[in-house]
């Protein structure tokens, strides 16, 4: 399974557990039923922006979604998140970041 399912899936086990169907969810988060669908299965992977709304509308922790992906990522995948960083827009950068931090934040309540 790669990064892309292992996150769909994530992402439909909140939608379900809080017995959300797709087009609530897509509504909520100003996408299509298809495209929510084509990223519950692993097929696309949403901007960050669409991420964020996802997790939003589904309270779910990033950490929780991106669980099973950080334990698997390799020097060579590390290394390939640090050269798409380096190209996206300060803006961009931004974003991710206070993602990332929510992540870091969520991790450390967790071990206490």
């Amino acid at each position: 399974m790669n990064e892309k399912e292992i996150i769909g899936r994530q992402l439909q086990q909140y939608r379900e557990e809080k017995c959300f169907t797709q087009g609530l969810v897509a509504e909520k988060s100003c996408i299509s039923i298809n495209y929510l669908s084509s990223i519950e299965r692993g097929i696309s992977f949403p901007r960050i922006e669409i991420l964020l709304r996802l997790f939003e509308t589904l309270k779910a922790p990033p950490d929780g979604v991106f669980q099973g992906v950080l334990s698997y990522l390799t020097p060579r995948q590390e290394a390939e998140i640090s050269a798409e960083l380096n190209l996206l827009l300060p803006q961009e950068k931004k974003k991710i970041l206070e993602v990332m931090k929510l992540m870091i934040q969520q991790c450390r309540q967790n071990r206490m």
